[in-house]
């Protein structure tokens, strides 16, 4: 898989990670993102963690930021995993067995940010969803450590 630093200026290649924008949300914005894995590789995550997080990017007046904020908390996303799984805040009957969905409430994703996005001015979170498989089905004591998502959320000032 292609890897590009997060903080590459978005080119919409299909075949290189650039770390585009993933969502953008308004300040009060709520939205539940359904992940579905590759089911070659991923025939059953339920006995897997899904661990998501979003951490402040630097404020510069608007700009994608090219780093973390010194003064940063990561906020971790709610993972809701299919029905039978040892992991997870929640449970979803409708999820197959390689699905699940994250959370974001922007309201308190922001509650850890330092700067609030202004008019014409967003601010930035660098999101990082990892799956980690440590069982031992495969005759062996070796952990896997997947990272699917690495990329950017967008925080608009909403005006309503």
């Amino acid at each position: 898989m292609a890897r590009a630093r997060l903080t590459a200026t978005a080119k919409h290649d299909l075949n290189k990670d650039n770390g585009v924008v993933l969502l953008s949300m308004t300040e009060a914005e709520k939205h539940l993102l359904e992940v579905s894995l590759n089911s070659t590789q991923f025939t059953d995550i339920r006995t897997m963690v899904v661990t998501a997080k979003v951490i402040e990017g630097v404020d510069s007046d608007g700009d994608i930021p090219e780093s973390i904020s010194n003064s940063a908390t990561a906020t971790t996303i709610p993972v809701i995993m299919p029905s039978g799984s040892s992991s997870g805040d929640t449970e979803d009957s409708t999820l197959a067995n390689n699905e699940f969905k994250l959370y974001f409430n922007a309201t308190t994703i922001l509650a850890n940010f330092t700067v609030q996005p202004r008019l014409n001015k967003p601010v930035y979170g660098f999101l990082s969803v990892v799956i980690d498989d440590n069982s031992t089905s495969i005759g062996t004591t070796y952990e896997q450590h997947f990272e699917l998502i690495r990329s950017r959320v967008e925080f608009v000032k909403s005006i309503v």
